[in-house]
Formats: C-alpha cells, sequence, structure tokens
C-alpha cells in the first residue's frame, strides 16, 4: 500500500480548497445517497516476499493500473455522509481489495463538491505464489466533484491513503523484521 511521503505538502492545497468551498457553500440540498463507480489506480510502493520458497527476498510491487472501485454515502445533513467503499486493482503478480466504511464529510457549493473522508475496513493482497493476506485497513483521502447536469457529477480527481496490516510471520522468520510486517 502507498506510503506516506512528506503529507503536509500535499495536503495544504486540498485543505485551503475544502476552507474556501465552505467559504462559498449554498443552500442546495443534498441527496439523500450519492453513488460512484469508476476507475482506479494503485501505487503500492511496497515490498513483500511473494515466494515461499524464496521468502528471504522480498520483491517490489509494481503499480497497479488495473482497477475499479464503488462508493455509496448516505448523507444525514448536507455536510456529513456515511460511506461504503469496496475496491479492487490487479497485476499479473496479483491483486488488491478493500471493503471499507466511514464518514465522509463534503462541503457543496454551485456546480461543485470537495469531500474528504476516513475509512476502517478489510484488506487482502495476493502477490506472487503466497497465499492471499487478510488485514484490517484504513483509508484516508478525498477528492473532488464536478456537476455536469443537475444530479450528475463527474470526479474530478479521488487521491487517498491506504494502509493495510499485512504479515508475513508464518513464511519469512524473525531476523527480517521489514519484510514479515511490510507495511
Amino acid at each position: 500500500m502507498p506510503r506516506l511521503v512528506n503529507a503536509s505538502r500535499y495536503l495544504f492545497v486540498p485543505v485551503l480548497l475544502l476552507i474556501a468551498a465552505a467559504a462559498f457553500a449554498q443552500d442546495e440540498e443534498a441527496p439523500k445517497v450519492d453513488v460512484f463507480v469508476g476507475y482506479q489506480w494503485l501505487d503500492t510502493r511496497a515490498t513483500v516476499p511473494t515466494s515461499a520458497s524464496n521468502a528471504l527476498v522480498g520483491e517490489k510491487l509494481p503499480t497497479m493500473p488495473k482497477g475499479l472501485g464503488a462508493t455509496a454515502t448516505y448523507n444525514f445533513t448536507k455536510l456529513w455522509g456515511l460511506s461504503l467503499d469496496a475496491g479492487g486493482n490487479w497485476h499479473d503478480i496479483g491483486h488488491e481489495i478493500t471493503l471499507s466504511v466511514g464518514p465522509r464529510v463534503m462541503w457543496r457549493s454551485e456546480g461543485l463538491g470537495l469531500f474528504a473522508h476516513g475509512m476502517i475496513g478489510l484488506n487482502q493482497l495476493k502477490a506472487g505464489s503466497l497465499d492471499s493476506r487478510n488485514s484490517l485497513g484504513a483509508i484516508l483521502g478525498g477528492g473532488m466533484d464536478i456537476q455536469i447536469w443537475h444530479g450528475f457529477y463527474w470526479r474530478a480527481f479521488e487521491a487517498d491513503y491506504v494502509w493495510a496490516a499485512l504479515h508475513y510471520s508464518d513464511v519469512v522468520p524473525a531476523r527480517f523484521p521489514d519484510l514479515r510486517r511490510p507495511y
């Protein structure tokens, strides 16, 4: 899963946009439910064991450009909602799947919606010939929706940090802690 790199640099602009959007927010009604289905891309930035016969050698997982994500959010108020998110990415070496739930805050203005969410859930990673690894995980991120016509928005972007507590202690000896718990 991606590792956090200099988060303050990447969070400054989205936070500034969220503040600006809140200042210009209109009194439009929020839909009770909104749904997103679309493409997703994953840069794992992870090195994990991929073969039980050679578990001491970690392999850097490639980016997983094939992916699909779906999110349904029930909006309790104009600002707050509860999201259920499912996503999957795959590559020749394996796949990564997430199923998460958590709060979403969305600042809406005329024709624009900026959101942030934090979710917890289940993650699965299949890498190489090793069995799939299941773990608890978290997603923290946000994005921007632009209105195309009434009731239909285009997700201009969404960027998420995905974390998973994956363990390989059954195939990697204790003297290699970075491969036993690579996240």
